[in-house]
């Protein structure tokens, strides 16, 4: 069976954290190393790994400052001791024998030390949710801006087939081995978002392959673990956008992008600030783009890349 470490990264995930390493503990029938990095937690989500049986299954490193996803995951994967790893995010739940499954495709592959494998994510009611994307570019960036990103005509259809070669897999499950992750560098420490597009790049380029494994699904439940945050979510994305594109493109497009970025902030800044008027819920998205802005004009002057806390 394959050597494994799982890398979770845990900020404020709630009764997630649980639910996610019960669901590992319980499913697979594996010896694997599961490491939890917690990145300086508010809440008592690490609180159960103190407890028997998990203080002997788990190793807890709890840190003094939050490094964010890509830094506490660069973190876990330097400590972990297998030759292969599964970076694993808290609000993510393992189907029964999906573990086992992912690592007999992957130790099967020839080129296994270039690839990145990823399973299908379904929403809780089993519903496939979006797992494989193409690389961003400068027409997304323009047809995002102009509210048009959603229209079918523009959205990359997945052929659904068992294993599916593709440009970006999502961050919230991803196999591969630690020589490989090591080679590129791991995570892009200057992303708060945008890093499992990054890695995937980087891999892609370098003549690695990101294959989506649909024949595995586990379940996701899309946000739970930055819902609290949505303003500062919100404002470090947008920001990680430009970073991500000054990175990859050339200086043209790059202008392109960040006319059609700061565009995007100020019209939804506008759109949900009306919209809170009549429902609260919109408040912390329009204060998410508020936040943006002062970012990305801080940014010009200063070029001060520190993700808002």
């Amino acid at each position: 069976m394959l050597d494994l470490s799982v890398v979770i990264v845990n900020y404020n995930s709630g009764l997630w954290l649980k639910r996610c390493i019960d669901s590992i503990l319980m499913g697979n029938d594996l010896s694997l190393e599961i490491i939890v990095v917690d990145n300086n937690s508010k809440d008592n989500s690490v609180s159960f790994l103190r407890e028997s049986p998990y203080r002997e299954k788990v190793v807890l490193e709890q840190l003094t400052e939050n490094l964010g996803y890509s830094g506490g995951n660069n973190y876990g994967v330097k400590l972990s001791k297998h030759k292969n790893i599964l970076i694993l995010n808290p609000d993510v739940l393992v189907t029964e024998g999906g573990i086992e499954e992912m690592c007999l495709y992957f130790q099967n592959l020839s080129d296994k030390k270039k690839v990145i494998l990823a399973p299908r994510l379904t929403d809780e009611k089993g519903v496939w949710q979006e797992s494989c994307w193409v690389f961003p570019g400068v027409k997304d960036v323009v047809l995002e801006a102009m509210f048009l990103s959603n229209l079918k005509l523009f959205r990359k259809k997945e052929k659904g087939l068992s294993v599916e070669e593709c440009d970006v897999l999502s961050g919230a499950v991803l196999m591969m081995s630690k020589e490989r992750y090591l080679e590129l560098n791991g995570f892009d420490e200057h992303l708060f978002w945008m890093e499992d597009v990054d890695i995937c790049f980087r891999n892609k380029k370098t003549g690695g392959r990101n294959l989506l494994l649909n024949i595995v699904s586990f379940f996701h439940y899309q946000g739970g673990s930055s819902n609290a945050v949505r303003d500062k979510v919100i404002a470090n994305q947008i920001f990680s956008r430009f970073k991500y594109f000054r990175k990859h493109l050339n200086s043209f497009n790059f202008l392109i992008v960040n006319v059609f970025l700061i565009f995007q902030s100020i019209t939804r800044w506008l759109v949900f600030f009306i919209l809170s008027w009549f429902n609260s819920v919109y408040a912390l998205k329009y204060k998410g783009y508020w936040l943006a802005m002062k970012k990305i004009f801080y940014w010009l002057f200063t070029k001060d890349e520190k993700i808002i806390p």
